[in-house]
């Protein structure tokens, strides 16, 4: 167990207890000049540089009735500030220079309080390089990270590549018709089941659907098995014959409450269920079998992965929900079923102050990441742990997982995230749940050597790492961080998502571009820029080669998560339209519930992530492309290239004509899964023809490699006739119908 980080970790622990030590010594010539910065820093909306250089100054030994009455002060600046936070150079400056006095100081002493005035001083500034090397640190592009770090930039893109593998991973599974029981009490007669032993899946769903829904849980299982230190691979079918396991999804609410309610009637509900019955969207029965009634695909597969993983709860509930959460977070994109949703008024601790609007506004705005991902989480997190009001990780060892909910739930996802980079989640878990019984913290001291407070200052070690400066942060209000062309591709797609939405995705918001998360993507940008020079990489554009110079672990993660856009003469909009004529990036771009992007950039190539902070969207209807009166329509799909998507490819392999595009849920109200027919006509008035197209949906896809959970695709067998009206009409099988017409060049 005696990693690089842990060593590290042991290291930070030992200067975090020399920092409750006595404060050091200083000429306050040195600290009178941040009294001032700190007032500058309120007047400039920037709550949370003025909560950090409060504390700065308390930890170098600013007198107490000094530091109260410049809280006071800062307090009633803030109130007075506007919501926008705006960059502070004197202040920084400040900073800057007393940070130099203090490095001067800590060079001439290679002790503990030595040690003390470099930390503290890297709180000011974090460019002192000297300094950053006696804590041994690497410079990453504009951060510093430890030197054990290095090998977990490496293992992201190896846990990365993991998530890509298994996602192609080949599931043997046995399928066809079957007439059961309970399905017939559904109104069902002839059904569908899906089997790999011991689990046998019985639903009224389509075959595809089932086998998409098998399929994806297998593979989530065999990832599963590879974070916890075995083999990317599926669990071994058991080599003597035992009890099969049936589960039940149904895929209405009318025919899962009429199973519901025969089983209740006949006394085969499991007592635990029985009382909370009413509430429930699944629950177990006396023979061991589970009955589900349909949400939507992915969060119904993640419930089936929450009965079929056999993850234990109890005293390491914390680990188990967490691990569950980043998978079905990572490969599902969507939370832990019944276990997420926004609490913000359960969380104890707020340290922004009355009126700091500006403050206010950066915690909405985070907050309303958390569940866009396991990235999103992680900045959620971050920005709690920062202010320390990140709940303990001691509150989620409970009895059962639906009781790790909100931000207990983000906390646990974190910790299991940091335990898996570390690679040592799987030692962890194994050693936990090794004994039946036993104390939660004791068993964890035995386990790892840690105690539930030192797991907690080794998570927040690795979560905060890199962190810059005051002056850095300080000299910047955050948008001078975002380029022109950033902006100008984050307008032009919002200007074509509204178009595509219309009035038909409730609560569609104007993207969020976070610039302090686009590094990845500019180093990848500027891989590929070299490679462009060079024309030597034995990889494609989604990954990039070990071989090549200019290889990077950030530039290898964006690699796997980003679309690229060849820009020419500055012409961000063309570029972005040639990439939506692209099947897949259409469906990635397009995605109802992306929350934010990242862009990166170098030369004429620019990336942007639309991938990573994305969140589940349940109630979207009718994304269409084309949209509602688009002219200019090509008449044939995009020509295949290097980057093109593996659904571009599979759409021009059913025909030459543009690929019509909608994204829905097929949900209606209570999560019955209806079906949708597309056709494309052409012609306008009462002279209209049906075209002919190959199609793929959900219940009939042209590649189930490929299936897609809520999206509809027609791709016509011929070109598209120039200067032409094209109408294309969409039933629901409740009887709601919706027509929408396009013009092609």
């Amino acid at each position: 167990m005696n990693s690089p980080l842990r060593l590290l970790a042991v290291a930070v622990l030992a200067l975090a207890v020399r920092a409750q030590s006595a404060p050091p010594q200083i000429d306050p010539r040195v600290l009178a000049p941040l009294e001032a910065a700190a007032r500058q820093s309120a007047a400039a909306a920037r709550a949370t540089e003025v909560t950090e250089l409060l504390e700065l100054l308390t930890d170098l030994g600013w007198p107490a009735d000094k530091r109260a009455a410049l809280t006071k002060a800062c307090t009633q600046e803030l109130a007075r500030a506007g919501p926008t936070p705006k960059a502070c150079p004197d202040a920084a400056r400040a900073l800057t220079t007393a940070a130099r006095q203090l490095q001067a100081l800590a060079l001439k002493d290679t002790g503990p309080s030595g040690d003390r005035l470099a930390a503290l001083a890297l709180r000011m500034d974090g460019r002192l390089e000297d300094l950053q090397k006696r804590f041994e640190r690497d410079r990453v592009g504009e951060r510093w990270l430890p030197v054990a770090h290095r090998f977990l930039r490496e293992r992201r893109v190896e846990i990365l590549n993991a998530l890509r593998d298994a996602r192609e991973l080949p599931v043997d599974l046995e399928s066809g018709e079957l007439a059961d029981e309970r399905l017939r009490i559904a109104g069902v007669e002839r059904g569908v089941f899906v089997r790999r032993e011991p689990f046998e899946l019985r639903t009224s769903l389509s075959r595809p659907r089932a086998e998409q829904l098998m399929r994806d849980v297998f593979r989530c299982i065999a990832l599963s098995r590879w974070l916890r230190g075995g083999a990317l691979e599926l669990p071994p079918r058991p080599k003597v014959p035992r009890s099969r396991i049936v589960f039940w999804v149904l895929d209405t609410r009318k025919r899962y409450e009429l199973v519901r309610e025969r089983l209740k009637a006949d006394g085969l509900v499991a007592p635990d269920d029985l009382e909370v019955l009413e509430d429930l969207g699944s629950f177990n029965d006396l023979d061991g079998g589970t009955v589900i009634g349909w949400r939507y695909q992915e969060y119904t597969t993640a419930e089936l992965l929450t009965y079929m993983s056999f993850l234990p709860a109890r005293r390491v509930t914390p680990f188990t929900a967490g691990h569950l959460n980043w998978i079905t977070t990572n490969y599902l994109d969507t939370p832990l079923p019944n276990f997420a949703w926004k609490d913000p008024g359960s969380r104890g601790g707020d340290t922004i102050a009355p009126g700091a609007s500006a403050e206010r506004a950066a915690r909405i705005a985070r907050e309303s990441l958390a569940w866009a991902g396991v990235e999103g989480g992680r900045t959620w997190m971050q920005y709690l742990a920062e202010r320390r009001e990140d709940p303990p990780i001691a509150r989620s060892f409970v009895l059962q997982l639906g009781q790790v909910r909100g931000d207990d739930l983000l906390k646990c996802t974190s910790v299991v995230e940091f335990l898996q980079e570390t690679n040592q989640f799987g030692t962890l878990y194994k050693a936990l749940t090794s004994k039946d019984d036993g104390d939660a913290a004791a068993m964890l001291k035995q386990g790892v050597a840690w105690s539930v407070g030192e797991l907690e200052q080794h998570w927040r070690d690795w979560l905060l790492a890199g962190r810059t400066g005051l002056a850095e942060r300080l000299a910047y209000a955050g948008a001078e961080c975002v380029t022109d062309d950033a902006r100008a591709l984050a307008s032009a797609l919002d200007r074509v998502r509204a178009e595509a939405f219309g009035d038909r995705v409730p609560e569609a918001q104007t993207l969020v571009l976070w610039p302090e998360l686009g590094a990845r993507c500019t180093r990848h940008a500027e891989y590929l820029a070299a490679l462009a020079k060079t024309g030597r990489s034995k990889e494609g554009p989604t990954r990039e080669d070990p071989a090549v110079e200019t290889r990077t672990p950030e530039g290898a993660w964006a690699a796997a998560q980003s679309i690229v856009l060849a820009v020419r003469d500055r012409q961000i909009e063309s570029a972005l339209l040639r990439e939506l004529d692209d099947l897949g990036h259409r469906i990635t771009l397009l995605d109802p519930g992306l929350d934010a992007i990242r862009v990166g950039s170098a030369d004429a190539i620019m990336l942007v992530d639309a991938r990573t902070l994305c969140a589940p969207h349940p109630f979207a209807q009718g994304v269409t492309w084309p949209f509602e009166d688009q002219a200019q329509v090509p008449l044939t799909g995009p020509v295949l290239g290097p980057t093109s998507s593996p659904e571009a490819r599979a759409a021009a392999k059913l025909g030459l004509g543009y690929p019509i595009l909608l994204i829905a849920r097929a949900e209606d109200s209570e999560y019955s899964l209806l079906q949708i027919t597309l056709r494309l006509l052409q012609g306008s008035g009462s002279n209209l023809t049906e075209v002919e197209c190959a199609s793929s949906n959900p219940d009939a896809p042209t590649d189930p490699a490929l299936a897609l959970h809520d999206t509809w695709v027609l791709v016509p067998k011929a070109p598209l006739r120039a200067g032409t009206k094209y109408t294309v009409e969409a039933q629901w099988s409740d009887g709601r119908t919706r027509k929408w017409s396009f013009k092609t060049k």
